[in-house]
């Protein structure tokens, strides 16, 4: 196992709410065809972006922010 670090962010379409995660921990690649049909989610990717890899972490860190717009 590795240490590797995954980082997201998602925006809410309908109202707006913005959230930032991270998560940090040991990871495996994951190359079981039963898991990786259980575990893969449908990812949001950019157009001509590949997923080739399922990456499994067990967290030791995990951080969220939620991202606020200043009121001025």
């Amino acid at each position: 196992m590795n240490e590797r670090t995954y980082q997201t962010d998602h925006r809410d379409p309908h109202d707006h709410r913005e959230w930032t995660v991270t998560v940090t921990g040991s990871a495996e690649t994951v190359t079981d065809a039963f898991r990786q049909a259980r575990d893969c989610l449908p990812l949001c990717a950019r157009p001509g972006d590949r997923h080739e890899h399922l990456v499994w972490i067990r967290p030791w860190i995990v951080t969220g922010y939620r991202l606020v717009r200043d009121a001025s």
